[in-house]
């Protein structure tokens, strides 16, 4: 499996690396998000500690694997495709609205590309100076031919009238990067192949923490 740490935050782990599973490790866990990768494969996104640290825990043939995601931040979403992979964004700004995501796409099986992605938000939130202006992310997609978007909106004052900007993202590698946003109108939905998956199984939960008794 490859693995990449390409993504790196302010002061932050990168992403993708890999590391040890403890019992002190999993006592941190403060939230979590689940979502099957087939096959008895799963993946679980961990927040740490109120949010110093985001994890991603997998497991394969009944081992778990854990890897670094974001700092100072949360677990935004899991999105899962029927072929069995996934992909799992975090948020990076805790107590403030987010600053950046970050995501970390999780393939199927033990031999597919396993890589880091990130995204800021757009540069046109908070001008002239901070308006308390936040990114909502609102729709991800990747298509089967490697294109994908992510779309968010956002709720700003101009000149005294309150607006609402739905930004856009593209990328035509497979989600591995994204260009700079485009304002665009209001979107309900993206074509491709994946779900957002909004479960949270004690049972995988369970399951790791007796991997590390």
């Amino acid at each position: 499996m490859e693995e990449s740490g390409a993504a790196e935050s302010d002061g932050a782990v990168n992403c993708g690396t890999e590391v040890s599973i403890t019992t002190e490790l999993l006592d941190r866990i403060d939230d979590y998000a689940t979502a099957p990768l087939g096959s008895g494969d799963a993946v679980l996104a961990a927040r740490l500690d109120g949010g110093d640290e985001i994890l991603v825990f997998v497991r394969r043939a009944g081992n778990w694997r854990a890897y670094s995601l974001a700092q100072n931040g949360g677990v935004e979403a899991l999105y899962r495709s029927a072929q069995g992979d996934a992909f799992v964004w975090a948020y990076e700004g805790r107590g403030d609205p987010p600053f950046a995501f970050t995501g970390l796409h999780v393939p199927a099986g033990a031999s597919g590309d396993q890589y880091c992605t990130r995204f800021d938000v757009p540069g046109d939130l908070n001008k002239p100076g901070w308006q308390g202006e936040a990114f909502a992310f609102d729709l991800f997609n990747v298509a089967e031919s490697g294109d994908g978007a992510i779309v968010g909106s956002s709720e700003v004052e101009r000149d005294g009238q309150a607006q609402s900007w739905t930004f856009r993202y593209d990328s035509q590698d497979g989600g591995r990067t994204w260009t700079e946003p485009v304002r665009i109108e209001p979107l309900q939905s993206l074509p491709g192949l994946y779900e957002r998956v909004e479960e949270q199984d004690a049972g995988l939960i369970d399951d790791l923490r007796n991997s590390a008794s």
